[in-house]
């Protein structure tokens, strides 16, 4: 007499601000099974064919924090599982310049002011060494 194993079916929706969400790594772990998939265009996820007992199921995205769950799967069971991300506001600045935060962006431009402004000011150095002329006033013009 042989036992076969009871397989459940585990699959969901990951959804951010009321809409699905697309590419989410979605890691279905316990000690003697692991899967992972990605959900779809319209956040939709599936796991078939788990062998029952208790997982952690955890959720992961660029700009998001992830999430992880426990979730118990019994022999035939079929669950629906569905996870809204948050957005992960503490590690994502808005870039500004060339991919730079704005502190970032904001040294580049005064790094590239101050260069300028030397470029500038050797260039007129140079010109009144040749000239020295243009310094001088022209007071004729007073009377």
């Amino acid at each position: 007499f042989y036992m076969e194993e009871q397989p459940a079916d585990l699959g969901g929706k990951v959804g951010y601000d009321g809409k699905g969400l697309k590419g989410v790594t979605v890691k279905l772990s316990s000690s003697l099974f692991t899967a992972e998939t990605v959900t779809d265009e319209d956040g939709n996820y599936t796991f078939s064919q788990v062998p029952s007992g208790s997982y952690t199921i955890t959720f992961s995205k660029e700009s998001f924090l992830s999430r992880s769950l426990s979730v118990g799967l019994t022999p035939f069971e079929v669950r629906e599982l569905d996870v809204e991300m948050e957005y992960d506001n503490a590690n994502n600045t808005q870039t500004f310049l060339l991919g730079l935060d704005l502190a970032h962006s904001l040294m580049v431009i005064g790094l590239s002011v101050s260069i300028m402004v030397l470029i500038v000011g050797i260039y007129i150095n140079y010109k009144v060494r040749r000239k020295p002329e243009l310094l001088e006033r022209d007071d004729s013009e007073k009377d």
